[in-house]
């Protein structure tokens, strides 16, 4: 099978990213697996993405270059106009369904979404866009913002080869951590407030593009002025899976309900908002060190974290300083056994199941 994986411009597209981040990741891991099945993969993303063995990769600029410019440059060119237009499949992963605008003279095209909003509220004019969502809930989300749009999911995956477990007990280690993307939602100055109350040193890791300085600002100022927080901001992939390794377990209290006034300050628009997570990575990853996790259920969280199991839901501060004072509760050996329901091998053949479906004429 020849297949196009239309990545972003934002950072280099890898399944050896160094640096913080979800879907240019998941992308590189799905042309490793691609590629390790034999595969014909072209790759398209920014400067510094991975070059597939069975395939090629295509470049018009460093990261951050401006998307619009940057699907132009591709569609313009006719020699990646040609791999476009000749691949049996094209997945477009871009942030505003570039692929989509020559839907006509792709042989067939699917589109995994990665955000909480799909941009459009209502099915698009194309017989059979094949929408993937990451999680069931992330599915039933998107259809209620979109009435008339079918979505089939497809969880993300982790590269769990490279974590290992550490086989220091729970008890025994001494430091929280919270690591995420910089955004109001994903509650940061919560995790600061838990940690406090504990009395208990937590690490406070991640970056995104576009984070909101008011909110980075409020997040440092908090680590300033408490006695326990130490803010990192982001981190290589080597730092991560030392912060993972080591932590008593990952807190993530995520802020469901967001208020006009919190949006527009910390969010750079107006609200009232309300979260709900695609995926989230973080159980996965975090699991697959062995490290358990305390997580609002919130949308995709609920996918991948069994209460008791491989760690715990909370909803306010206290039930989350509660957890924590559980933690040993967990067995290291079952958050890793979860894990491995993610491995991006699962995540790839999943992939290529719906590829399939859709070359055969068994879109949605």
């Amino acid at each position: 099978m020849k297949i196009a994986l239309y990545s972003t411009q934002v950072i280099p597209t890898s399944p050896d990213l160094d640096e913080y981040g979800g879907l240019e990741l998941i992308v590189g891991l799905q042309a490793k697996y691609f590629d390790e099945m034999g595969h014909e993969v072209h790759l398209f993303g920014c400067k510094g993405s991975w070059n597939p063995p069975k395939g090629h990769l295509y470049v018009v600029g460093e990261k951050g270059t401006n998307p619009i410019q940057a699907w132009k440059a591709y569609w313009d060119d006719p020699r990646t106009r040609k791999v476009l237009k000749d691949a049996d499949i094209v997945c477009d992963h871009s942030w505003n369904f570039y692929c989509y605008s020559v839907f006509n003279e792709l042989k067939h095209v699917c589109h995994p979404w990665h955000g909480p909003d799909p941009g459009f509220r209502a099915k698009p004019p194309y017989e059979k866009p094949n929408f993937i969502s990451i999680s069931f809930s992330h599915a039933k989300q998107m259809m209620k913002i979109a009435p008339g749009t079918v979505w089939r999911t497809v969880y993300n995956g982790i590269p769990t080869y490279k974590y290992t477990v550490n086989k220091k007990p729970l008890a025994e280690r001494e430091r929280l951590l919270w690591l995420s993307r910089l955004y109001y939602p994903k509650g940061a100055h919560r995790a600061i407030e838990i940690a406090n109350s504990l009395k208990i040193p937590i690490d406070l890791a991640g970056g995104s593009f576009g984070q909101i300085p008011a909110y980075e600002q409020l997040v440092k100022k908090m680590c300033e002025e408490s006695k326990y927080a130490t803010f990192l901001g982001p981190v290589s992939f080597a730092k991560k899976l030392e912060l993972y390794r080591n932590a008593k377990c990952v807190i993530l209290p995520i802020i469901e309900s967001i208020s006009n006034e919190d949006t527009t300050k910390y969010m750079g628009h107006p609200g009232p908002w309300d979260w709900h997570e695609p995926f989230g990575l973080v159980v996965a990853e975090a699991g697959a060190a062995g490290t358990p996790t305390i997580v609002t259920p919130n949308g995709g969280w609920v996918e991948s974290l069994i209460h008791g199991y491989n760690g715990f839901f909370a909803n306010t501060n206290d039930e989350f300083a509660y957890f924590v004072k559980r933690i040993e509760d967990i067995k290291p050996e079952n958050c890793r056994k979860r894990a491995e329901d993610f491995d991006y091998k699962i995540m790839g053949a999943n992939y290529l199941k719906s590829f399939k479906e859709i070359i055969e004429g068994k879109g949605w």
